[in-house]
Formats: C-alpha cells, sequence, structure tokens
C-alpha cells in the first residue's frame, strides 16, 4: 500500500492506496530530485517551503529531507501541488536517479 496526504480542511490526512511494486524501491537524493525538476520547478518549490501556509511537515521536507522516497506520503504531496501525474513521478524519479 502507498500512503499519500492530503490536506482536507487545513487537516492532515493520510490515504493509502495499492501501489506498484518498482515504485517502493525508487529513491533519489534531494540534489538529484532538484536537477531533475529544473531551476523554474525548483522556485516553486523554495516558495511553497518559505509559504506559511504550506503545511510545517511540508515544508520541512521540502527543506531539509536528504533523501526522497517515491511512495513517500509527503513526497505524493508534492507531486500533486506541483500538478504532476503519478505517471510523471514515476518518470521524475527514473531520470532523477541517474543524475
Amino acid at each position: 500500500m502507498s500512503k499519500r496526504i492530503e490536506f482536507i480542511d487545513g487537516q492532515r490526512v493520510i490515504i493509502e492506496t495499492p501501489i506498484d511494486e518498482d515504485r517502493q524501491g525508487m529513491t533519489c537524493t534531494r540534489l538529484q530530485a532538484r536537477l531533475a525538476l529544473g531551476e523554474a520547478v525548483c522556485a516553486v518549490l523554495d516558495a511553497m517551503a518559505d509559504d506559511q501556509e504550506t503545511p510545517w511537515v511540508l515544508q520541512q521536507t521540502l527543506k531539509f529531507a536528504q533523501t526522497w522516497q517515491r511512495t513517500h506520503p509527503d513526497i505524493e504531496a508534492i507531486g500533486t501541488a506541483l500538478g504532476y501525474s503519478p505517471d510523471q513521478m514515476d518518470d521524475l524519479f527514473r531520470v532523477a536517479a541517474k543524475l
């Protein structure tokens, strides 16, 4: 099962869904992800990390998580915030892991 976080009425809700086994092993460093995302998307992430409306846990993940795990709920939340589909997130991790 994969867990993702959604924020409903300001509350953090964890939603569990079945996932592909390939996704379970997808990891990259924060630097690899940022290089794969590019400057413009990273500017959006940096603004999210500094926005007081962004939940604190997500701010900390954006600023300090050294390793990003594809199936981690906070990473799922970041993908959703960026408007990325699950397939786009998979592609991001595949590219990032090669950097």
